[in-house]
This record gives structure tokens, sequence and C-alpha cells, in this order.
């Protein structure tokens, strides 16, 4: 197992440059933010913000020691967020931004998202499968959009096959930032190498609130994910939780 990790996110960077060169596959980290209560947004999907401004500036340092960012069609249609890494005093950087959306559903509005039409479009790289139609390609190539299309029975991209043509395209870490319904399968596929949870002093108390995590089904403890080498950082009145992430063997 890795030996235990010190690292600032300044320093993620080696994180991900250890991994590439013991194991030759890129490193993948999710991070999400979440409520007292697990939740990562309301009944409704608002979200922004549960975390308070020190916590998200510490978010773009951790995306700047990534050379990807990775999100589901559902975050870009809720959020349309930029993906870029914006820190004071720098000008803003771009890492690879991989959309992931098997049906080129976030192609469909009458207003396309950031991610398809700001300065950086050309780093958007769109992960669908066969499933997604020719005219959202079409509008998506005209922009300059780069698109990975990979053969699939259903909508959902085989996250084997994203790592493995990352690791062809020499891309040596992903840093996946939601939402519930990626890292879920993230998760579900066994491909999360490193988990980051902001922890917010902030209490939804509803059962139809968003979970922050889906899709295990985990019957006893000992069949739960856990983490080691793990880091506790305090920002404010949040609380980063950070680590390997640990399978269980069933």
């Amino acid at each position: 197992m890795p030996a235990p990790e010190t690292e600032s996110p300044s320093d993620g960077a080696a994180l991900v440059a250890r991994h590439w060169t013991a194991r030759g596959t890129p490193f993948i980290a999710a991070k999400t933010a979440v409520t007292l209560d697990g939740r990562s947004a309301t009944r409704t999907g608002h979200s922004q913000w549960i975390t308070g401004e020190t916590a998200r500036a510490d978010v773009m340092r951790w995306r700047e020691a990534f050379p990807a960012i990775a999100v589901g069609a559902g975050t870009v249609l809720a959020d349309n967020p930029r993906l870029t890494v914006r820190i004071p005093g720098q000008p803003d950087r771009c890492p690879n931004r991989f959309v992931f959306d098997g049906r080129l559903r976030t192609v469909g509005g009458p207003v396309l998202p950031h991610v398809y039409t700001d300065e950086f479009r050309a780093r958007t790289i769109v992960v669908t499968t066969q499933h997604g139609g020719s005219e959202a390609r079409r509008i998506l190539q005209e922009q300059g959009v780069q698109i990975w299309t990979f053969e699939s029975a259903t909508p959902r991209v085989s996250l084997t096959d994203f790592r493995r043509r990352c690791a062809e395209e020499k891309i040596h870490g992903v840093y996946v930032e939601g939402g519930a319904d990626l890292i879920g399968q993230f998760l579900q596929e066994r491909q999360v190498d490193y988990l980051l949870v902001y922890t917010a002093p902030v209490l939804l108390a509803d059962a139809e609130a968003k979970p922050a995590f889906q899709g295990l089904r985990t019957e006893k403890i000992t069949d739960a994910l856990r983490l080691e080498n793990i880091q506790h950082e305090t920002f404010g009145g949040d609380r980063l939780t950070r680590g390997h992430v640990i399978y269980p063997k069933s």
C-alpha cells in the first residue's frame, strides 16, 4: 500500500506523479462537498455554496495539481461550471475538462454550456457513447470540442476503458468533481484511488435532499469503503478529510 502522505494541495502533483510512475495509469481522485448529514444538494438540486470561500480556494489548489478535471452531464446542466483553475494574482488556467455525457444531453439546450463556448473549449473532452445523437456531435465538432466515443450497451461509459484511454493519451491524473451519479459510478467500478470530502457545518435534515454518494449496496459495515493514510484539514468552519480509498475484498 502507498506510504502515508503529508502533501499539501500545492504538492498534490506528487501523488499523481508517483502513481503514474508506479502503475502507468492515471491517478484518479474524487472530491465532494457535503453537509453534516452527508448531502450534496437540497431536494431541488441547489448546492451553491455548501462550503465557504477558504474551502473553495483549497479546491482550486487541488485542481491545479491535476492535468484533467471530470464532471457528469448533470453537473454541467445544473451548475454550468467553468472548470478552470482560478487563483488570485494568477491568470486563469484550464486543464483538460472531461464531461461524461453518454447521450450528449448537455448539447440540447438553447444555450451551450461554458465549457463548450469559452476560450478554453478546445481543452474540453466529451466522454460519450454511440447513444449520443449525430446533430449534437456536429455542434460539438463545430465548436472545436473534442469527443471520445466508447462502445457500450448502455449510455454509461466503461471507466476501465476511459482510464485506459487516458493512459494512452498520457493524461497522468483526473480530478473528479461530481456529481453523485458520476462519483458513484467511479466507486462502483473501483476506479477511485483517492477521495477528498469537504464537510460543512450545515444540516439539511431532509430525507429527500441529494446524497453525496450512491450506487453501492453495502449490507454490512465490513463491506464499506474505507480510507487510509488519512489527512484532516480545517478551512474556516469546514473540514477536509482525504485519503486513499480501500475497497472491500468481496
